[in-house]
């Protein structure tokens, strides 16, 4: 799901933002310990959390169902309203001809949960896709200015004025000097008060929109 209100999604789709941030869980991070444990008990080496982490989130590790996988092929979440009318993908999900009528009568039902609320809407419903490209581990502050054009913020004026767009009132376009200072504010709106200065680690994901 990308956020809506300050443009996210919109900028996945025209190409302007080809790169997300998401907070590792709790229930990995609560894990570390004892990963590190497990490491220095069978190699009687130390292992650094980074390293723990993306051990456990690996492919056929313990975590790996809470990230993405570097080729996995995602479906963009967008409520119902938004697709209505659109052609379901039934070809290319491999589902057959005569469940096409079925799909239609879900994404056109205005009674159906997912029809304004995308949290309820099911993925092969969807009819576009990114495919991760690359995944790494990093602290949310280590984020580049290069990073930071990547995740949404526009230039207005180079080396002046960068912001991001906003569909939930006035805030200012382009109020900040450095495109770390718009993405902090907007990871802070988008998130949560606070989150930037919590400095969490986060999976860095690069990815492509394929359809």
């Amino acid at each position: 799901m990308f956020n809506e209100p300050y443009g996210l999604q919109q900028a996945t789709f025209d190409g302007s933002k080809t790169m997300t941030r998401r907070i590792v869980p709790d229930v990995i991070l609560n894990y570390v310990p004892i990963y590190q444990q497990q490491y220095y008990e069978a190699t009687l080496s130390t292992i650094s959390v980074e390293d723990a982490i993306m051990n456990m989130v690996g492919p056929e590790r313990m975590f790996q169902r809470y990230v993405y996988q570097v080729g996995e092929i995602v479906a963009i979440a967008q409520r119902y309203e938004q697709i209505s009318g659109d052609r379901p993908p039934v070809m290319l999900l491999g589902e057959l001809i005569d469940k096409e009528k079925d799909i239609y009568s879900v994404i056109n039902s205005k009674e159906t949960e997912g029809w304004s609320n995308k949290m309820f809407v099911k993925a092969e419903h969807m009819p576009h896709h990114i495919k991760i490209k690359s995944r790494r581990l990093e602290h949310l502050q280590d984020i580049s200015d290069e990073d930071c054009l990547r995740e949404g913020i526009y230039e207005h004026l180079k080396g002046v004025q960068y912001g991001f767009r906003s569909f939930v009132g006035y805030c200012g376009q382009y109020p900040f000097a450095t495109p770390r200072a718009a993405f902090a504010a907007l990871i802070d709106k988008a998130s949560r008060k606070g989150t930037w200065d919590r400095n969490p680690f986060v999976f860095v994901y690069e990815y492509e929109r394929i359809d």
